[in-house]
């Protein structure tokens, strides 16, 4: 996704690099473990508090409503946010325990075939940051 849309991108690479990242990490904010939740103090503990992991904020509706708020200041960088958050749930979706792709509407989880925190995951995961960062640079 990030490929297809480096040529509509403009502005800062670094905020737009920043934004991927912060995109990339934001679903996890529900999950008291998390680094993002960690990092981002009592807003991170109040989210983890109020909404189960893999929950809401790993439906596509989540990430729909920020980038649209997101775009009314900077449209650039709401799509920034916007791939990093999908390429997120992408990944996720390829886990054993899926994600809820229209939740709350439906239960519904898209689910792959990889374990979470083993090799397989780690691979994509490197690919991914390789292929991006070659794209921004």
């Amino acid at each position: 996704m990030f490929l297809l849309s480096k040529p509509i991108l403009s502005g800062n690479r670094y905020i737009i690099f920043a934004l991927v990242l912060l995109g990339s990490m934001l679903p996890d904010i529900d999950e008291h473990k998390s680094k993002i939740t960690q990092w981002s103090g009592g807003l991170g503990k109040v989210v983890s508090y109020l909404f189960k992991h893999r929950g809401i904020l790993h439906s596509i509706i989540t990430p729909v409503i920020l980038c649209v708020l997101l775009g009314l200041w900077n449209k650039n960088y709401a799509l920034a946010l916007f791939i990093g958050y999908i390429g997120h749930l992408a990944a996720d979706a390829l886990t054993l325990m899926g994600i809820p792709v229209l939740y709350p509407f439906t239960e519904f989880r898209l689910r792959g075939f990889l374990k979470t925190a083993r090799l397989g995951e780690w691979v994509i995961f490197v690919l991914l940051v390789i292929v991006i960062l070659m794209i921004i640079w």
